[in-house]
This record gives C-alpha cells, sequence and structure tokens, in this order.
C-alpha cells in the first residue's frame, strides 16, 4: 500500500483510464437511428458535441411522395367600383369610376338620400343610360335631390371575390336579362356558396327610350343560390342588370 501511494501518489493523473486521442474522457455511449422519412439509419455518440440536422421535406409544386400541390383559390378576383353621385334636382348625370375596368362591368344602382332627408325616395326610380369600361350615365324618373350608389363589377368568372375601398372583401355573382314586356322576371346567376344576402338590380335603358316609371321589386323570399325573382311596377322591356352578394 506503502508502495503505491509513494508510486502513484504524486501524480494522480495515472490513474484515469484514458481513450484514443480525439476521444471524449468518457466511454462513448452510442445510440442507432432511423430518420422516419428517409429509412436512413445512423448512430451518434452521446458523450460527444454533436450538430445534427434532420432530414426535412421538400414542398414542390407537383405530385408525388412527401409533395404539396399548390392550388389558386377557390374563386376568381373581379374588379370591383362603389361610390356617390350627387344630384340637385335634376334628373340625370354622368359619372366616371374610379379604375377601368377590363371589360364593361355590370352597374346597378340605390338612392342612399333625398335632401330634404324627408323627401319620399320611393318616388324616384333609378336606371342606367349607358355604361363603357370608364364612365357611366344614370338615371332618374323624375328631377332629385340627393344621393344615388353606383356599384359596378366585373370578373372572368362568377362568382367572385371582391373588395374595394367602399366594401369589405365579399363573394358575388353579377350579370344581366332582356325581357320584352313582362310583369316578373327571374334573374340567373352563377352558383354562390350561399344564399345571397343582398340582390341590387337596375333597368340599362341603352336607348334612352325606355320607362323610368317602372320600379322592380325583388322577393327575397325567393332568394336561392342560383336564382331570384323580381315583379314589375308595370310591363317593361329592356335590359337589367344585377348583383347578388354573399
Amino acid at each position: 500500500m506503502a508502495s503505491n501511494q509513494s508510486k502513484y501518489g504524486a501524480n494522480r493523473n495515472l490513474w484515469r483510464k484514458l481513450y484514443p486521442i480525439g476521444s471524449p474522457r468518457r466511454a462513448p455511449e452510442t445510440v442507432n437511428l432511423v430518420d422516419p422519412n428517409t429509412n436512413v439509419s445512423y448512430s451518434l455518440d452521446l458523450q460527444r458535441t454533436i450538430r445534427h440536422r434532420d432530414y426535412f421535406r421538400i414542398i414542390q409544386a407537383t405530385s408525388g411522395s412527401y409533395v404539396s400541390t399548390i392550388t389558386t383559390g377557390a374563386y376568381a378576383v373581379g374588379e370591383y367600383d362603389e361610390g356617390l353621385i350627387h344630384f340637385n334636382n335634376t334628373s340625370d348625370a354622368s359619372f366616371n369610376y374610379n379604375i377601368t375596368f377590363s371589360s364593361t362591368p355590370f352597374v346597378v344602382y340605390t338612392i342612399e338620400a333625398s335632401a330634404p332627408a324627408a323627401l319620399n325616395q320611393e318616388n324616384i326610380n333609378v336606371f342606367g343610360f349607358s355604361k363603357t369600361t370608364t364612365s357611366a350615365i344614370v338615371g332618374l324618373s323624375a328631377p332629385f335631390s340627393g344621393t344615388v350608389r353606383y356599384r359596378a363589377a366585373y370578373a372572368t368568372s362568377y362568382p367572385a371575390t371582391f373588395t374595394s375601398a367602399f366594401t369589405a372583401s365579399m363573394i358575388a355573382s353579377a350579370g344581366s336579362e332582356s325581357v320584352v314586356y313582362v310583369t316578373a322576371y327571374t334573374a340567373s346567376y352563377t352558383e354562390l356558396p350561399s344564399t345571397p344576402t343582398i340582390f341590387i338590380q337596375s333597368p340599362i335603358n341603352t336607348s334612352a327610350s325606355g320607362q323610368p316609371d317602372v320600379f322592380l321589386d325583388p322577393d327575397e323570399t325567393s332568394f336561392t343560390v342560383t336564382t331570384t325573382n323580381t315583379e314589375f311596377s308595370a310591363p317593361y322591356s329592356g335590359s337589367i342588370d344585377f348583383i347578388a352578394y354573399v
């Protein structure tokens, strides 16, 4: 015992168990792993400082193993504009859209406010005279002081998603119907994802010889995802633009 102390006591490092150069001071602790995606086997020494990178899937716009397919949205993105037209005891007005449409849009009108406010707005009917990709002319059944709102929409397919500075994002179908001396008609549009909450329509008097005193009354109880029924206050011949909003 004394001889051992004299032999090793002065240098206790001699008691250490040594491993090959480059090995850690502790015995290796090896584990075997298998990558679940690639089925590649490899081993790690948990006693070493190791930087390990996993295998990652590469997302591509094709089909195949571990590949996702990139698809577009369910609806086309349409062009939409909305604005106010002010009347001062006048019965027609021309206006420019805030954008230039790719093709002639469907345009509908509603009376927003009158001056004075007590004026019975139901006695005034609004209709379109003409329209282009940049402007339109709107007419009234009698001189009027107040505000009319126009809404113009165009898309390559319907229904479409529309946004504007006035309106939050919405899904809508738009279209036009031509009728000849009828007192009712059914507007047909491309199927919406649900029953429309708003249906707006306006006669389009392109020849300036229509019937401005005809009132269009949509039947809200008839709203479906593809059709809406409307009655006229008198027999009417001409075109009707409409927009059905979800």
